[in-house]
C-alpha cells in the first residue's frame, strides 16, 4: 500500500492507495508528506481507479442510508462514511482525481462547521485579504497577476470572533493564513461605484460562490449557518465598474 499525509486548512488526510500510479497523480497536485502526523489525522481517504466516464458537464446524484453518503459524478464517486472519519474516492483519471479531493474537503469542512469555500481569487494586500468574485472573470490573470497571488477558490474559516482565509494551492509549499478583510463582488456597469451590502442582501448573493454539493440538506443548512456567521463579521460591498478600468485600479 502507498501512503501519503496531505495538510489543508488545518485539517490532515491520511491518502492510501494500492496504484503507485494514482498515488503519483494525487502528489503532482497536492502537498505532501510520507511522515506520520504527531497528532492524529482527521480523515483517512482511499483511492481507486476504473470509475466512470469522461464528460465535460457531470450529472450528479447523492445516496444516504444509515452508514455512509455517497456523491456522485460521471467521473468520480465519493463515499464517506456517517462520521467523517473516512472515505473512499473513485475516479476516472487524473482531472476527475483533484476533482474529487477538492469536494471532498469542501464536503469535510461544510460538515464539520468549520468553513466554506468560495468561487473567486484573493489578492494579499499586506496583512489582509479581500476576495474577488463576479464578472471580474479571467481579468484577473490576464493583467499582471501572477499565479502566487490567486487561487481559483478561497478557503474561510469562520467564527463569531472573525473569518480567517488560508491558501487553497494545495500544491504550494507555502502556509500561513490572514484576517479577511472583505468581500468584493464585481460586476461590469458604465459607471464605477462601490456600494455595501446589507447581511441579507450579501447572504443571498454569497450563496452562488459557495461550493457545496447541490440538493444536500444537510451541506445547505451549514452553507446557510457559516454564511450568516461571515456576512456579520466581514463587510460585503458590491463593485460597479467601468470595463476600461485595469484590474490593478480596481483592486488597488
Amino acid at each position: 500500500m502507498h501512503r501519503n499525509y496531505t495538510l489543508v486548512g488545518e485539517h490532515t488526510f491520511d491518502i492510501q492507495t494500492d496504484s503507485a500510479n494514482l498515488m503519483t497523480m494525487y502528489t503532482d497536485h497536492f502537498r505532501c508528506s510520507k511522515q506520520a502526523p504527531k497528532d492524529p489525522v482527521n480523515m483517512t481517504v482511499r483511492i481507486h481507479s476504473g470509475y466512470g466516464t469522461f464528460k465535460n458537464k457531470s450529472n450528479y446524484s447523492t445516496i444516504h442510508n444509515e452508514s455512509k453518503l455517497i456523491f456522485r459524478q460521471d467521473d468520480y464517486l465519493i463515499d464517506i462514511e456517517n462520521d467523517y472519519r473516512s472515505a473512499n474516492l473513485y475516479v476516472y483519471n487524473t482531472r476527475a482525481l483533484k476533482r474529487a479531493f477538492e469536494a471532498l474537503y469542501c464536503l469535510f469542512v461544510t460538515h464539520c462547521g468549520w468553513g466554506i469555500m468560495i468561487r473567486g481569487s484573493f489578492v494579499d494586500g499586506g496583512r489582509k485579504v479581500r476576495i474577488m468574485s463576479g464578472s471580474l472573470g479571467n481579468r484577473l490573470a490576464s493583467e499582471g497577476f501572477g499565479t502566487e497571488a490567486l487561487e481559483p477558490a478561497a478557503l474561510i474559516k469562520v467564527s463569531q470572533e472573525g473569518a480567517t482565509v488560508f491558501s487553497t494551492s494545495f500544491n504550494n509549499t507555502a502556509s500561513g493564513n490572514v484576517p479577511l478583510e472583505s468581500i468584493l463582488l464585481f460586476h461590469q456597469s458604465f459607471q464605477d461605484m462601490q456600494v455595501r451590502l446589507s447581511r441579507t442582501k450579501a447572504l443571498i448573493q454569497l450563496i452562488d460562490y459557495v461550493l457545496y454539493w447541490p440538493n444536500n440538506t444537510e451541506q445547505m443548512r451549514n452553507v446557510i449557518s457559516m454564511l450568516k456567521q461571515l456576512v456579520a463579521v466581514t463587510p460585503t460591498y458590491q463593485r460597479y465598474f467601468n470595463n476600461h478600468r485595469s484590474v490593478s485600479e480596481l483592486t488597488s
